[in-house]
């Protein structure tokens, strides 16, 4: 349904194309959708059968029904073919990027690659700007802070990892805890530093 929403969503499609990170293609293969808001979302999940305490535990709607993810461009996490969680990345500044109270601990795209070798990056959008030029091994931690899981998950899954972190202070603190966590696991791991500071969307 969030699929079908942003074919209609102009200004979420603009969002994607001004970050540069807009294909069809990818957001069937990714699953990538817009929470239009209101409770529309709740009317079609009632339409499909499920009931109201349903819709609403599943934290998708509030208590008033309204859309949890209202003008928010949704991603999901998926681990071993299960959406584990969901990304709300907001089109505006004034509200906050979203998560489900679930699980988080995913790395993100870790099952479509098919390599030994990936890119590390911290968020969901720099990952997609390695993907859609070509890098199909770009996976993302969804923060500089990996838990143990994603550590283990990258250990058993690849030979080298090359972590490219946003370019501040907290990029590379986090770059330097993940590399010692995986070298630790005997993982190659290579560090991508930009002098410039910036992540890999604006780089």
């Amino acid at each position: 349904y969030w699929a079908k929403c942003l074919s209609r969503a102009a200004p979420a499609r603009s969002y994607l194309e001004h970050r540069r990170i807009w294909s069809e293609d990818l957001a069937v293969r990714y699953g990538i959708g817009f929470a239009p808001g209101g409770t529309r979302t709740r009317a079609w999940l009632l339409k499909k059968g499920f009931t109201a305490d349903q819709v609403t535990s599943s934290g998708l709607v509030n208590s008033r029904g309204l859309d949890f993810f209202f003008g928010r461009i949704t991603f999901p996490l998926v681990e071993s073919g299960d959406v584990v969680n969901i990304y709300g990345r907001s089109l505006h500044d004034q509200y906050k990027h979203s998560y489900l109270p679930a699980r988080r601990d995913v790395i993100f795209n870790i099952e479509n690659v098919d390599s030994d070798q990936v890119i590390l990056t911290e968020g969901i959008i720099d990952a997609m700007s390695l993907i859609i030029m070509g890098f199909g091994n770009a996976v993302s931690a969804l923060s500089v802070h990996l838990t143990q899981h994603q550590v283990d998950i990258l250990a058993a899954r690849t030979r080298r990892v090359t972590i490219a972190f946003d370019g501040d202070d907290a990029g590379a603190k986090g770059a330097a805890s993940v590399a010692e966590a995986l070298r630790g696991k005997g993982v190659d791991v290579r560090v991508f530093a930009d002098a410039a500071g910036q992540d890999i969307n604006s780089l």
